[in-house]
């Protein structure tokens, strides 16, 4: 069944409905107001005439000239019903002249005889002579009050409802040609708007072939169709999002393995590069210190026969020419200069065999500064250059080889020794950390090293001192090394600088 006997047709019997409820409350309503326009009119009628009585009674006149009015008023109001009453309800004057000299009774006019009542108003379930009517009645009196007529006039309801049901026939016209043009205008919109949109809607989503033929009973109409063909679209958009799912699942699954491949292929070519970038430098560490390992020896055995040979010719002359004591001592000095400079460069180039043992982290601090106090003494000074204070932990140890780790403090110490002023103070400090390590500080008060040479500082032969040989440091970052350690310099919190040697020996070296 179609929307057009579905829906249309009880459409257009609700329409049909509406507009007749409203044609019968328009009838109603228009009854209403034309019989209280009679009954105003009547009113107004009624009124005009008792004036005109109530002032032929003032002036003292006789009735008879209100009777010729009557008939004038009759004449051009050919359906009313004119009468006038004196007090004993006795008709005096009327447009049927058959009534005059009689008795007329009415309810509503005794009341007013009565003084009950000042107006008598009977709009239905009233007649004149067996014909319904609608009717007024008014007081006339004197100057004293007393009543003395009474204005009756009625009007048949016959003539009224003729001209009723003509001005009813207008409006149902109205109505008729309304209901008609609300009516096609409805069907016409729902055809266009609803019904033509939806068999369009069907025939496309049927042309898609997303959707078989359903086998679709007459008693169905185009909603109902719809409705079958989009259960069966949803029905397949769900298969195949289900389908869909476990697809990208799948291929979630794949990319999750492909990606932890990835990334362990990333962290094999990280672990790779890092141990080729590391035996690479360790390559060529090794390269540089064997080539110069093989030139500090041949500078070694080339230079300390000919040192000593000075050295000695230099004391000699001084024992022999006590004046030249001047210069022997420069010469002295700068053979020592050279001494300690091949003496440095053969420990920084020799192979270091590790024998490592637990120490005692305050006794490693106390020998390193008796060291360079004993230095110092045999130098000839007399007082120590600056304080240096030892800090370090209760019962802190360290597992290193001692020769190794107190030449490396021993260096830092006297790098810091020779930065900082004469009365300043060096510390060194000791702790140790979560992962086992042992960190050594030796701190100074001296003018700190540049940003631009702190890794400069590591490479030989690199120093800002005239007397030194640029050698201290890097064999302290070649103990660092060896240890599983690293060095490094900061800048200090008061000024000065912090060198931070950290000591923590690998799990292969620990028993050698």
């Amino acid at each position: 069944m179609s929307l057009r006997l579905k829906y249309l047709l009880p459409l257009n019997l609700i329409i049909v409905l509406l507009l007749g409820a409203h044609a019968y409350w328009d009838y109603r309503t228009l009854e209403r107001e034309f019989m209280r326009g009679q009954v105003n009119m009547l009113k107004h009628l009624a009124v005009g005439l008792r004036s005109n009585v109530e002032h032929m009674v003032r002036e003292g006149e006789t009735i008879d000239n209100e009777i010729v009015f009557v008939h004038e008023m009759v004449q051009d109001w050919a359906t009313l019903d004119i009468m006038i009453l004196d007090s004993k309800l006795v008709v005096v004057a009327a447009a049927n002249a058959e009534r005059l000299g009689t008795r007329w009774h009415e309810p509503g006019i005794e009341a007013m005889v009565q003084g009950r009542a000042e107006q008598a108003l009977n709009v239905h379930d009233h007649e004149h002579d067996g014909t319904p009517v609608i009717d007024v009645t008014t007081a006339v009196r004197d100057t004293s009050g007393r009543l003395v007529y009474l204005i009756h006039i009625a009007r048949r309801q016959d003539e009224l409802m003729t001209v009723l049901r003509s001005h009813w026939m207008h409006h149902g016209l109205v109505a008729l040609v309304l209901l008609m043009g609300v009516a096609i205008t409805v069907n016409a919109l729902t055809y266009r708007y609803i019904i033509r949109p939806l068999e369009r809607i069907h025939r496309r989503m049927r042309d898609t072939g997303w959707v078989k033929e359903l086998s679709v009973p007459s008693s169905y109409d185009e909603l109902a169709r719809l409705h079958l063909v989009l259960n069966e679209m949803l029905e397949r958009i769900a298969r195949n999002t289900n389908d869909l799912e476990e697809t990208l699942r799948d291929r979630e699954d794949l990319l999750g393995e492909v990606s932890h491949l990835r990334d362990q292929l990333t962290a094999e070519v990280e672990r790779v590069r890092s141990e080729l970038t590391a035996t690479q430098s360790s390559l060529i560490r090794t390269e540089r210190f064997s080539a110069l390992g093989q030139l500090s020896a041949a500078l070694a055995h080339e230079l300390r026969n000919p040192l000593h040979i000075v050295r000695g010719t230099a004391e000699t002359a001084m024992r022999r020419i006590p004046e030249a004591k001047e210069f022997v001592d420069d010469i002295t000095e700068e053979v020592d200069r050279i001494e300690r400079l091949i003496s440095g460069l053969l420990d920084y180039t020799r192979p270091v065999d590790l024998q490592c043992r637990p120490l005692r982290c305050q006794e490693v601090l106390e020998a390193v500064r008796g060291r360079i106090y004993r230095a110092e003494r045999r130098a000839g000074c007399s007082e120590h250059s600056c304080g240096i204070e030892v800090e370090a932990e209760q019962d802190a140890e360290v597992l290193a080889d001692p020769v190794l780790l107190e030449q490396a403090l021993l260096n830092l110490l006297s790098n810091a020794c020779q930065a900082s002023p004469k009365d300043g103070a060096v510390v060194l400090r000791a702790c140790s950390e979560h992962d086992g390590a042992t960190v050594f500080q030796v701190i100074d008060q001296g003018p700190g090293v540049p940003v631009s040479e702190r890794e400069r500082v590591f490479e030989p032969f690199f120093t800002r001192r005239t007397a030194g040989t640029g050698l201290g440091l890097p064999v302290v970052q070649k103990v660092a090394e060896l240890h599983g350690g690293t060095i490094e310099l900061v800048p200090g919190a008061r000024g000065g600088t912090v060198a931070q040697l950290r000591i923590h020996v690998p799990a292969e070296r620990e028993a050698t």
